[in-house]
């Protein structure tokens, strides 16, 4: 009875002393900064355009940029993406915003990867905002990459930098 009185003991000590050891140590480090940047990823400011994650390429264009301040006009499949593009206004007579998924793949870009989740966003002055999505989960992340872009320091009096940018996942599955 002694022997298993004194291994009890013996064990409850050990415990506390673990627990109080792990308090000091959490205790310490609360007054720390906790920096996210390095877990996700390298972070790249193109002249205040901050896309998270960076995207596989992206070109600021030296063209005017894009006028969204009377809204965009959802044509083809962006219409099926209205609720996810509520963060821009939405108007019949604004710059025109297209979805399209290339029926053979990223034949004219050898540089995006045919692969579910790619796309390619660009925006110009005279054409709008294109997407061209391998799927509708391309389109989807083209979306949120528009989003950050709105979103930006970059656009500045309603308008958004022309650009072209390039992605896909490196994974099969993101997130």
């Amino acid at each position: 009875m002694n022997r298993t009185l004194k291994t009890l003991l013996a064990v409850v000590v050990a415990v506390c002393t673990t627990l109080t050891i792990n308090a000091q140590d959490l205790s310490s480090q609360r007054g720390e900064s906790q920096d996210l940047g390095s877990l996700l990823g390298h972070r790249l400011d193109h002249a205040g355009l901050v896309i998270n994650p960076t995207p596989q390429s992206l070109n600021l264009l030296r063209s005017l940029p894009a006028d969204i301040s009377q809204g965009v006009a959802l044509k083809g499949e962006a219409q099926k993406f209205a609720e996810e593009l509520s963060f821009i206004k939405q108007n019949k007579k604004g710059l025109k915003l297209t979805i399209t998924y290339p029926k053979r793949g990223f034949e004219s870009d050898a540089e995006t990867p045919n692969k579910s989740g790619a796309y390619i966003l660009k925006v110009n002055h005279a054409s709008g905002i294109s997407i061209e999505a391998y799927d509708e989960l391309g389109a989807f992340y083209a979306i949120q990459t528009l989003r950050q872009v709105v979103e930006s320091e970059r656009a500045q009096d309603g308008t958004i930098p022309a650009l072209v940018i390039r992605d896909w996942p490196d994974l099969k599955y993101r997130g």
